[in-house]
């Protein structure tokens, strides 16, 4: 099922497969889109840039987007972004099933793919992104093929990455544990709570855990309190107070210190970067002038 998820809407559903369009469309990005500091992203993307340059550093190391090229940028990474304006088509987007949105993650670079040996996955963007977020919904057959283009990139960001991760467990412990802690990590249960819930001893549950999801069960748990604090704070007008309160801390300043330390700003400076993107109306795109990245 391919989700879009509106902003202020229920999410709209188009049956396809399983991924998460979180933004899509076409836009200039200005000076305003480059960051002073990284921060953590959570949806991957997919640009074509149109006209202008931009530079892109995935955990430091830079990346220059030029026009000519698709660009595949890993989600759940720390980004920094450049630019004194460009133009591009852009998707942004999360695979159905957590544990692989993370996997996912674990390419550490931009991929880059030719326009022109792109060509088939050009027109389904291009038709995707004159559609946008609002229509997309109503034509079945466009979000069809934009599935197969994003399909497409995620088969090339595993193989980049190291490999296709193992398919999300069903049952066994490992499942046990997902669902415990998907159901409870507002609470950041204790690593015995779940490993209880898996039937396991805390030790076993927390190596079979680490091998196979990449982070420990904790580290989940607040990854995902993360994910909910980030979209909260970029896609409504709740007060940090209240945001804090719907991810399970009862103290406002605790809260902002642990955004503080796993994005590097604070709650406000989060909202700041609406949307993870910063684009305005599209114009006439200026000429930017290199970043000497």
């Amino acid at each position: 099922m391919l989700t879009l998820a509106l902003m202020d809407q229920s999410p709209q559903r188009v049956a396809t497969g399983t991924l998460t369009i979180k933004a899509l469309g076409c836009g200039l990005a200005t000076s305003a889109w480059s960051t002073p500091t990284d921060y953590r992203t959570y949806g991957h993307s997919l640009y074509e840039v149109l006209s202008g340059e931009a530079a892109l550093a995935v955990d430091g190391r830079w990346f220059r987007l030029r026009p000519g090229n698709l660009y595949a940028i890993p989600g759940h990474r720390q980004v920094q972004r450049r630019t004194s304006g460009f133009e591009h088509r852009y998707v942004s987007f999360n695979l159905g099933a957590f544990s692989d949105d993370l996997h996912l993650g674990c390419l550490d670079r931009i991929l880059s793919f030719a326009v022109t040996s792109a060509v088939p996955w050009q027109k389904a963007l291009h038709r995707a992104c004159q559609l946008g977020m609002s229509s997309l919904h109503t034509q079945p057959v466009a979000a069809m093929a934009l599935e197969g283009v994003l399909l497409q990139v995620v088969a090339a960001m595993r193989e980049a990455g190291g490999g296709s991760p193992a398919p999300t467990p069903t049952d066994g412990p490992l499942a046990a544990a997902l669902i415990f802690l998907d159901r409870h990590y507002a609470r950041m249960p204790s690593l015995i709570e779940t490993a209880h819930a898996a039937g396991r001893s805390p030790a076993h549950l927390h190596s079979l855990f680490t091998a196979a999801i990449g982070r420990s069960p904790s580290a989940y748990a607040l990854h995902r309190r993360m994910g909910d604090a980030y979209q909260l704070l970029s896609d409504t007008a709740m007060a940090v107070a209240q945001v804090a309160e719907r991810c399970g801390y009862a103290d406002p300043q605790h809260f902002s210190r642990v955004v503080r330390r796993h994005f590097g700003c604070t709650p406000l400076q989060v909202r700041a970067m609406r949307n993870e993107l910063g684009f305005a109306p599209v114009t006439t795109a200026r000429a930017p002038r290199r970043n000497g990245v």
